[in-house]
């Protein structure tokens, strides 16, 4: 019985999280996300407000801000170009910083914590700073490659 239990919790961890997070941690609810659970490597859809239809994509890796115990820093690559990014998700809102230059904000995120989906998606809108123009963006966790 007590087996049965063990790998009933087993499969729950499995199917929440993936094989890339500790076993036995439950799905964390869309405003319980702690920092940590950013870190890694996202792949990011950006949408005409509105419209279902991929304009552009992107790869994020997220890891611990260096000046924000609860923040995140990291960098972005969409269509060849690089950037940096600087934010956090907190009570399920997350906000991101994107520059460019290093210096200046070229586009600014935010959106929300999905619910029920494991802290693993995040959606809500893109603002270019220079062209003042938004794109919806939908963020979502990819597992990591494991050695």
């Amino acid at each position: 019985m007590k087996r049965r239990i063990a790998l009933a919790g087993l499969l729950l961890s499995a199917l929440c999280w993936g094989a890339d997070a500790p076993l036995l941690v439950p799905c964390p609810g869309a405003t319980e996300l702690l920092p940590e659970q950013l870190y890694g490597l996202w792949s990011a859809e950006f949408h005409e407000p509105g419209q279902g239809r991929a304009h552009a994509k992107a790869t994020l890796r997220l890891e611990r801000s260096a000046d924000y115990a609860q923040g995140v820093s990291g960098t972005l690559a969409r269509d060849g170009v690089a950037a940096m990014v600087s934010g956090d998700a907190q009570e399920g809102e997350f906000t991101l910083d994107e520059s460019q230059d290093g210096v200046a904000i070229s586009a600014t995120w935010v959106g929300s914590v999905t619910p029920d989906a494991c802290g693993r998606e995040i959606r809500g809108n893109w603002y270019d700073v220079v062209k003042k123009s938004t794109l919806d963006f939908v963020l979502r966790k990819l597992p990591e490659n494991r050695r």
